[in-house]
């Protein structure tokens, strides 16, 4: 089992006990016991901004380079210019330029340099392309663009590019709005406007625009359904992830393969060629990719993080702008 899971039990043990028979624990006791589950880093990133969660800490980089005390924070998403921390106690906070009035029930452009807490509907997950956001409520209740969308299924994962929603079921079937486009599916990451899905029998799929070589299919004509992706490894598929228009696989022998934008580096390959086909990647010892925009990130067994693609906004992280063709270690400093 997850050990975040048995922190959270813990955790809502302390309230319990609180509440209910008026015991008080140990503020120090319960922020130790909150902070073993920020040891892992977790990176999202949109087309201008990056933000990184570690040790309790928000780090926001792109035009605006700040970092926020998030101790009660477990989860973000990173959107254009502003951030969002889901708390253990399953609260939304906004760091940011709240631009999306769609999800949340504030005046746009304004910056909030302290938490503000959404109250007005009981959101329970959102997620975000880097360009499109959508959210699920607890009656199940889609919010995409300016639609209202009702899934009557139990829903295992959730994500949208700029045109549908995808939708993995409980029964590891994959839905597009109410047909099954694809079944025996383990996970399933987009990018603006593509599609890449894992299989249980550690196949990989692609479908949607392919105009980069998207899908890795070796050439740059659109899919209207899952179509077979050829990795040279016969390795399993640990992951995947997926940037604007690129896409990355990272495999149980370590190897790391990259295919499709590559204007500003986002491939990591020294050049800015952009790759119809997968393409070996020379970093190792690679547990986790994160992408969104044409910006990359890795995070090492060791819990160092390297960072490359486009850097115009200064959102690698690493204090200029410059973009990096090649993985670049990253510093935490502000």
């Amino acid at each position: 089992m997850n050990p975040n899971i048995y922190i959270q039990i813990i955790l809502n043990l302390t309230k319990f006990c609180q509440k209910t028979f008026g015991l008080n624990f140990p503020t120090e006791l319960i922020q130790h016991i909150t902070m073993i589950s920020y040891q892992k880093i977790k990176i999202r990133c949109s087309w201008s901004t990056t933000a990184i969660l570690t040790n309790g800490i928000i780090y926001e980089f792109g035009n605006m380079n700040r970092k926020y005390d998030a101790k009660n924070i477990k989860s973000i998403n990173c959107y254009n210019d502003y951030v969002i921390g889901k708390s253990f106690e399953n609260n939304f906070y906004v760091w940011g330029n709240i631009i999306d009035t769609n999800i949340f029930d504030v005046p746009p452009g304004e910056y909030y340099t302290l938490p503000y807490i959404d109250s007005s509907q009981k959101i329970i997950k959102i997620k975000n392309n880097g360009t499109t956001t959508i959210s699920i409520d607890s009656t199940g209740k889609i919010k995409f663009l300016d639609t209202n969308i009702l899934i009557e299924k139990p829903i295992k994962k959730l994500i949208c590019t700029r045109q549908q929603i995808i939708v993995l079921a409980t029964d590891n079937k994959l839905y597009s709005m109410s047909d099954v486009i694809l079944s025996d599916v383990l996970t399933v990451k987009c990018g603006e406007y593509h599609v890449i899905a894992v299989t249980s029998k550690n196949e990989l799929y692609g479908w949607g625009m392919n105009a980069y070589g998207n899908l890795g299919l070796g050439d740059t004509y659109y899919r209207q359904l899952p179509t077979k992706i050829i990795i040279p490894s016969k390795s399993n598929i640990l992951s995947i992830c997926c940037g604007l228009d690129h896409t990355m696989v990272l495999l149980s022998n370590s190897e790391i393969y990259v295919w499709g934008f590559n204007r500003y580096g986002s491939l990591g390959l020294g050049h800015t060629n952009t790759m119809c086909t997968p393409q070996k990647l020379n970093l190792y010892g690679i547990i986790k990719l994160y992408s969104g925009g044409n910006q990359t990130f890795a995070i090492t067994k060791t819990n160092d993080i390297y960072a490359w693609g486009d850097n115009r906004f200064g959102q690698l992280g690493l204090l200029d702008r410059t973009s990096r063709l090649v993985p670049t270690k990253l510093t935490l400093e502000l």
